[in-house]
């Protein structure tokens, strides 16, 4: 694992609401990526806001959280 375990919690503000089958689209993504990338969290929705806990590699959360800060889906990110 590079660069030790890190744990990171950040809240953003959804461009547009979510509908229920975006969010179970967007979850199912999600974890089959973080899988792949050896992350594991917590993602919460609710009233157009999200709540997300990343643990995993330092590299590897970092590269995953400025990811995150780019997608149009959410603004207003903070850690």
């Amino acid at each position: 694992m590079s660069g030790g375990l890190v744990s990171l919690v950040y809240a953003s503000t959804a461009s547009q609401p979510f509908r229920e089958t975006a969010l179970e689209e967007l979850l199912a993504t999600c974890r089959r990526l973080n899988a792949a990338r050896d992350v594991t969290g917590m993602l919460l929705y609710r009233g157009g806001r999200f709540i997300q806990i990343l643990e995993g590699a330092r590299d590897t959360v970092d590269e995953l959280f400025a990811k995150i800060s780019r997608d149009p889906r959410h603004h207003d990110v903070r850690m």
